[in-house]
């Protein structure tokens, strides 16, 4: 027999803390931090409107599923109208699959019909890797970050 029919089918191995900030034996929250085996780091905030997940670690084929994974959570159980920042300042490297990543987040939040914005300072690695029609959401730091005039603001602004 190949499987044992009570023997559990897989394991999954706790994510070591990042910090002194939590108890020894106990995990961190999962809510606002994860950390992916290759070595990725997601934590998520609130400033203002916008949600920021801010990646630190590499950002390549073997971290790029829980990079997806929380992204894609995060477009999915937003309760009103989306704005997601990719904080990209900490992003040590950036592969195809990264890439491919930060498009796919852009379409799934547009589609969502959200607002996108890449947080990519000029010195960060991870500026090379922003493909060209991405280039229109990077931001250098999250004090530029800023929602979209509505119509109704456009054409009052028009009318003065």
């Amino acid at each position: 027999m190949l499987v044992q029919p009570n023997a559990p089918q897989f394991t999954s191995r706790p994510i070591p803390p990042t910090s002194g900030g939590t108890a020894p034996g106990t995990a961190p929250d999962r809510t606002s931090e994860h950390r992916t085996p290759g070595g990725l780091v997601v934590e998520t905030r609130s400033e203002g409107p916008f949600t920021v997940l801010e990646m630190t670690g590499r950002l390549e084929a073997d971290t790029v599923p829980t990079a997806e994974a929380r992204v894609l959570t995060t477009v999915v159980l937003a309760s009103g109208p989306l704005h997601l920042a990719l904080d990209l300042t900490g992003i040590e490297a950036v592969d195809t699959a990264g890439a491919n990543l930060l498009t796919k987040a852009g379409f799934a939040v547009r589609a969502a019909r959200g607002t996108f914005h890449l947080i990519v300072p000029d010195f960060a690695p991870a500026r090379a890797a922003v493909a060209r029609h991405l280039l229109g959401n990077v931001v250098r730091h999250r004090r530029e970050l800023t929602l979209p005039a509505t119509d109704t603001h456009r054409a009052y602004s028009a009318a003065l």
